[in-house]
């Protein structure tokens, strides 16, 4: 596709795009409206295009959201970030798209004005298959909020999916789990509905998402100050939420998650003893074998579902640990 072939269809989107949300606002759905810009359509006649629709509407410029597409090449630095002001002085947002996608990812993040960035969903679409990238949701999570910027998650396709990244914390999210592309009459009738309240973690991808979620928030805690945790609270593995949900999904039937559960918070209660006694004490391995060995294990009984259920191959942290579903 050439360039102007790019720019045209952006165009067009957006036209439609604007056309669209005021009738949405009509019916009570306060929408904004996101559209792909390749960073070679960013140009003169791209900032006055903008400008024009803007003006030709009743429509807030901060509901447009300008998808500067990571994948492709920018022009020449300096030029592209005077023209990503230009299109900001206008009131519009500006997102990354793919982010993770290219190797200069985290260079135009510094330098860019950016308002959102949308993570790959080739982080996303398999973590069925490597629970373990959670981690990596995680970190993204932590950079985004450093930055003052909203992270959008794409590639939620499935319902075990969706569950992770919500109980992650991440409060946008795109991908089929949640819908799929439709027509505006589709549209409406999908905002229409009522959604059933779902209670989370649903799934055992989940509950492995509420664990590295829940150690990670006692870590940054005990180390900002030790004693803004109760001892006799973090050494009773059964006044933990994990605990409790564990109990409420019904997937410990032969009681291991427990004990590793109850091993984990008893290594991190004697860290959390020990950095009280010696402020200066840094050395986290007993917690951190007594984590991986509960996450794994959690894993594990994930990955065992899968195999019931005829899925493919499902990956540990160690390769060698990876557990073959593929019945064919």
């Amino acid at each position: 596709m050439q360039d102007a072939d790019f720019f045209d269809l952006s165009k067009e989107v957006m036209t439609q795009a604007l056309t669209d949300l005021p009738i949405l606002d009509a019916q009570g759905w306060r929408l904004w409206a996101s559209v792909n810009l390749d960073p070679v359509s960013i140009s003169e006649a791209c900032i006055t295009c903008l400008r024009e629709k803007i003006a030709q509407g009743s429509l807030d410029p901060s509901r447009i959201t300008l998808e500067i597409l990571e994948g492709s090449n920018f022009k020449e630095q300096h030029a592209a970030l005077e023209s990503l002001l230009e299109m900001k002085a206008l009131g519009v947002h500006l997102a990354l798209d793919d982010i993770g996608s290219a190797y200069s990812s985290l260079l135009r993040l510094k330098d860019l004005p950016i308002d959102e960035i949308k993570l790959d969903q080739g982080f996303i679409r398999t973590l069925g298959d490597r629970p373990q990238d959670l981690h990596f949701v995680g970190a993204i999570q932590e950079l985004a909020a450093g930055l003052g910027v909203d992270l959008v998650v794409e590639g939620v396709e499935t319902e075990d999916i969706l569950d992770a990244v919500t109980v992650m914390g991440a409060y946008f999210l795109q991908g089929y789990a949640i819908a799929k592309p439709m027509p505006l009459t589709e549209l409406r009738t999908f905002l229409g509905r009522t959604l059933p309240h779902q209670q989370h973690p649903n799934s055992l991808l989940g509950l492995y998402a509420k664990q590295l979620v829940h150690h990670n928030a006692l870590k940054k805690a005990i180390r900002q100050d030790p004693r803004l945790v109760d001892y006799m609270t973090l050494v009773d593995a059964t006044s933990c939420p994990v605990h409790a949900d564990m109990q409420r999904l019904g997937v410990d039937g032969d009681g291991l998650l427990d004990k590793l559960h109850q091993e984990y918070h008893r290594a991190i209660a004697v860290m959390d003893a020990l950095l009280i006694a010696s402020p200066d004490s840094d050395d986290w391995s007993e917690v951190e074998r007594a984590r991986e060995a509960l996450e794994q294990a959690i894993i594990k009984i994930y990955c065992k579902h899968k195999t019931e259920d005829g899925h493919s191959v499902c990956e540990t942290e160690n390769p060698t640990d990876s557990i073959a579903t593929d019945p064919f």
